[in-house]
């Protein structure tokens, strides 16, 4: 449903519920072309126990195969440098597909407290923040 609204190169937009009492978590996550061989994967992650949200990137190598991938903050950074990409066009990523569509789309249909403007009483962390 998401997928065929979103234009560019965004893919793999995934949203994922886990209730089990031990995780309580929302995850979104979708993925952005960096390069011919190479995604920028951002993940938000909501622990509704902790009201902590916490926004992560990774960068995945060759087309997408989830098994190569660079997790190491200051790999990632260096990789993002050499194409360019700023920590505010990942804030502009995620504002995209996170804001703008999925939970735009969301309040559209849900009655929620939560809006993209306002996340309401929660504390939001974001890897790339001091970057």
């Amino acid at each position: 449903m998401v997928e065929k609204s979103i234009q560019g190169t965004y893919h793999n937009v995934s949203i994922d519920f886990n209730f089990k009492k031990k995780y309580e978590t929302l995850l979104i996550s979708f993925e952005t072309r960096v390069s011919s061989n190479a995604n920028i994967w951002i993940l938000s992650k909501y622990n509704s126990r902790s009201k902590v949200l916490t926004k992560t990137v990774q960068i995945i190598l060759e087309n997408g195969n989830h098994d190569k991938y660079i997790d190491n903050e200051s790999e990632v950074k260096s990789y993002l440098k050499k194409y360019g990409i700023t920590t505010k066009d990942l804030d502009g990523y995620y504002d995209k597909i996170v804001n703008q569509k999925v939970l735009k789309d969301w309040c559209s249909i849900y009655d929620s407290k939560f809006s993209p403007e306002d996340y309401g009483d929660m504390t939001v962390k974001t890897q790339w923040e001091n970057w």
